[in-house]
């Protein structure tokens, strides 16, 4: 018989409180919940606050170990802030790790700027709601052995700018569709304007890709990526990034363009070099890794695929150095609270039941 969850869930925004519901809807139980700048909760009833997190881990563990008794799971379900890179989630997933409670998480810096101390511990942890929503394409890609492969992969991977480019191609206004992106709750909490919202989107994905690259692509020992990054060219761990200006959008979103952002892993030659403004460029180890606008207005097969996913859904393509192997997975919804919500309850059947 499957292993009930008496659950804690670190955030009650959007994904938090989506979460809450679909577990108890499931018959399981969450014990407590955790609001940063409320404090714990029992049910929707506040029995605990404070002025902000703790400010060191003796605190947070005389504010928690009370309340943890019976939990069998945790729940990170926070955004990363623009100057965070993850310390937050990462001081909650050293807690609960360190009382031998697993982890389960959609929050992206923490295993984009410190996986290699959460390396060790990713029996422990369900990541699946990091990259691809509900697709599972980490494992998916993970289960490929791709490591040493001859091969070019082409990866949607931020469901949020696919949903847009897909509005503008059907005739939608760029204002429009991200204003749209942010009412369905799509959008990452960063940017005040439209332009603002997709650059945030583009910090989004260097933290994706880095999390994909380490857990499907690099070799078990290393090297790996982080999602720090620069606008000048240089070799290592690291992304060189480009923002969008607003002749960018203009170019991206005129009548005659059918663009998609695209994140190519090539360990072959790659000859599509995309649209320089918005991308992301990264070469950590045998793998060349681009992100970038691309025009998908030709019909080759990789374009063809990519018209063929609309919406917020993400996907993956494969194309293997010779042969006619293009393996492609075009999985599904990529963003949403319920979305990310539903794989994170899919990852805490999978560790409590291993």
């Amino acid at each position: 018989m499957a292993q009930k969850a008496n659950a804690f869930v670190v955030g009650r925004g959007d994904v938090g409180m989506m979460l809450i519901k679909l577990l108890e809807v499931k018959g399981h139980r969450v014990k407590h919940s955790l609001r940063a700048k409320d404090g714990l909760f029992a049910a929707e009833k506040r029995i605990k606050s404070w002025q902000g997190p703790p400010s060191t881990d003796a605190d947070l563990a005389a504010f928690l170990d009370p309340n943890i008794d019976a939990v069998n799971v945790a729940f990170i379900a926070i955004p990363t802030h623009v100057d965070d890179e993850g310390r937050t989630a990462m001081r909650y997933i050293d807690y609960f790790l360190s009382r031998n409670i697993p982890v389960v998480t959609c929050e992206k810096g923490a295993l984009s700027h410190h996986f290699g101390r959460l390396k060790p511990h990713l029996g422990r942890i369900g990541y699946a709601a990091t990259v691809g929503g509900g697709t599972d394409m980490i494992e998916c890609l993970r289960r490929r052995q791709l490591q040493d492969a001859d091969a070019i992969v082409y990866v949607v991977l931020n469901g949020t700018l696919n949903k847009i480019w897909d509005q503008v191609v059907r005739g939608e206004a760029f204002d429009s569709a991200v204003a749209e992106a942010q009412a369905l709750r799509y959008a990452e909490p960063n940017g005040s304007d439209s332009l603002g919202i997709v650059n945030g989107e583009l910090r989004d994905i260097r933290m994706k890709i880095a999390v994909l690259y380490n857990l499907a692509f690099a070799n078990p020992g290393g090297p790996f990526l982080t999602a720090s990054y620069s606008s000048s060219a240089q070799k290592g761990d690291g992304f060189v990034s480009t923002a969008l200006s607003e002749d960018d959008i203009q170019h991206l979103t005129s009548w005659d363009t059918r663009y998609r952002y695209v994140v190519t892993f090539a360990s072959i030659p790659d000859y599509n070099r995309g649209y320089a403004g918005g991308s992301n460029f990264a070469n950590p180890g045998r793998w060349e890794i681009k992100g970038s606008f691309q025009n998908i207005k030709a019909l080759s097969p990789t374009d063809i695929w990519l018209q063929q996913l609309p919406d917020v859904f993400n996907g993956f393509h494969i194309k293997k150095s010779g042969s006619k192997d293009t393996g492609h997975f075009g999985g599904g919804p990529g963003a949403g609270p319920e979305t990310t919500a539903e794989a994170m309850i899919r990852d805490m059947n999978r560790l409590l039941n291993q």
